[in-house]
């Protein structure tokens, strides 16, 4: 495998602004073992070509993208883009695009190309109150493959968090999950945790009770 990545520093600050990254696998030998005798290598010299470019635009801006080029068919195989804001703790806001050439679409036995596109955040809506969402839609398919709304409640001592999950599972099949929690700052905590759900689909999220809160004295709120 040979890769690259170039890096762009800001010596004021430490930060990362930039990240560029190339890479691509050599074969020297036909494959031989696979867990599905369907799924062998297509290619028997050189792999995919992959790029990445990240960084922190600005204080507060995020960028993000993946792309991956078949060279045996010249297309584009997969690519995202996704940009990120977040101001504060508490306060996080993305968007991201997604494109797979061959995919299926909601378990559905038709394969062909799929687009998203998928939104997410946490904000505070009122002092104490926050809102937490995601929405990930196919564009290919007119559906909603996941969603999730969730308000917490920051008292100081303690916290609460409610969260309704929907999941498309297959192209009939939803499921949907209900999380609610009573956490008590250093004594436990009550019901069912969102935290890891939290954590895995919105990019950026913070605990409302670590300490941090995004409204100062002079806020309306």
């Amino acid at each position: 495998t040979a890769a690259i990545t170039s890096r762009f520093i800001d010596n004021d600050n430490g930060i990362e602004r930039l990240r560029v990254s190339l890479g691509q696998r050599m074969y020297f030998d036909e494959q031989r073992v696979t867990l599905d005798a369907n799924d062998v290598r297509r290619t028997k010299t050189l792999s995919d070509f992959l790029a990445s470019v990240s960084g922190q635009l600005s204080r507060d801006a995020w960028l993000d993208t993946n792309y991956q080029y078949n060279r045996e068919l010249g297309k584009a195989e997969r690519y995202n883009l996704g940009l990120r804001y977040n101001p504060a703790p508490g306060k996080t806001l993305s968007l991201r695009w997604r494109y797979e050439r061959d995919t299926e679409v909601a378990g559905a036995a038709l394969r062909g190309p799929s687009r998203q596109i998928d939104i997410a955040g946490q904000w505070p809506i009122q002092k104490n109150w926050y809102v937490v969402g995601r929405q990930n839609y196919s564009l290919t398919s007119r559906q909603t493959l996941e969603s999730l709304l969730g308000v917490e409640y920051n008292a100081g001592c303690w916290v609460f968090r409610g969260v309704v999950q929907h999941l498309t599972t297959s192209a009939t099949d939803v499921t949907r999950a209900f999380f609610f929690q009573l956490e008590f700052n250093g004594a436990g905590s009550l019901g069912s945790s969102p935290l890891n759900v939290l954590r895995r689909s919105v990019p950026g999220y913070n605990r409302i009770n670590d300490g941090s809160n995004p409204f100062s004295s002079d806020d309306d709120f």
